[in-house]
């Protein structure tokens, strides 16, 4: 009796190495198609993102400037108000906040102020949003390349040494990345063949 339990013993552990190489092996295979099928889900909904926003760019190019006034002139130049602009209503695209036009003086225009007297809530809120796009154009515009340059200058020569060297490997360093941890991009991703692509937003 001894002698049999002693076999199947035996018996039990010549099995469980290639049972457990066996599942083993079939976990990593899991879990490589799992990461192949993510990348490839991944791929596509990026390719498809890359589309719509390329035909997004190019329509937006193709717009008239005129459409960005409350109502576009009419062709004759005649004093009756034209028909309204097709962008001055908010549009449904939840990723499109409205359309204005940065003026020289540093005003803008919007087709959305023609209402703003009886506007709603939300469309008062809406142009105050799109006023503070502006100013923070407006911001950036007038800030000078030298005047940056300057400040970055001035921000690396408070710091020490090391800090100076850290900082220099990161500006000669790959685009930096987000902070808020890992983006879906970059988990699941080759980013990397975007800058060998031939085909580029606005262009063909």
């Amino acid at each position: 009796m001894k002698r049999l339990r002693v076999l199947i013993l035996v018996f039990i552990l010549a099995i469980s190495v290639p049972m457990g190489y066996l599942v083993l092996r079939t976990q990593r295979s899991l879990e490589q198609e799992e990461t192949a099928e993510l990348r490839f889900f991944a791929n596509t909904l990026f390719d498809q993102m890359e589309q719509e926003l390329t035909a997004l760019v190019q329509r937006e190019e193709l717009r008239p400037v005129d459409e960005y006034l409350p109502s576009v002139p009419n062709v004759g130049g005649g004093l009756r108000e034209g028909a309204r602009s097709p962008v001055a209503t908010p549009t449904p695209a939840p990723y499109i906040l409205g359309y204005l036009q940065n003026n020289p003086d540093g005003s803008f225009t919007t087709p959305l102020a023609e209402a703003q007297g009886a506007a709603s809530r939300d469309q008062s809120a809406l142009l105050g949003r799109l006023q503070a796009v502006n100013r923070m154009f407006n911001s950036k515009r007038a800030l000078q390349p030298e005047a940056w340059d300057r400040q970055i200058v001035e921000t690396v020569q408070k710091k020490p040494p090391t800090e100076q060297k850290d900082l220099t490997l990161k500006k000669e360093a790959a685009p930096p990345q987000k902070a808020e941890g890992t983006s879906f991009a970059e988990k699941y991703l080759d980013v990397s063949r975007a800058s060998k692509q031939k085909v580029y937003l606005g262009q063909t």
